[in-house]
């Protein structure tokens, strides 16, 4: 009986996890490719229209986010990480030349 009640509590609790969603180009995201791009921009070192986003990967309830983001041959990995999005958005974006 114990058993069957520790398999029914971590089905239960595997539900509530937090899973991945891969999304390409913004589908589904909180921002679109425009945002993307202005948040790269000043950190990459390249105008937004000159940026390309791709790879975007987002959690559930958006509480950190990564993407790529290219221009100019050189490939950069971004991400976001939000602190308080309920009762104080605020968040930190980073960006970080691809290792070739």
């Amino acid at each position: 009986m114990r058993t069957i009640f520790t398999f029914i509590a971590l089905t239960f609790l595997s539900a509530c996890t937090l899973h991945p969603t891969t999304e390409v180009a913004s589908v589904n995201s909180n921002y679109d490719e425009a945002d993307y791009q202005v948040q790269s921009a000043g950190l990459i070192g390249c105008a937004p229209d000159d940026i390309a986003i791709s790879n975007i990967v987002s959690l559930t309830f958006g509480s950190s986010e990564a993407w790529q983001a290219s221009c100019k041959k050189q490939r950069f990995y971004c991400s976001r990480i939000v602190e308080d999005h309920r009762t104080n958005y605020t968040s930190q974006i980073a960006c970080t030349k691809a290792m070739d």
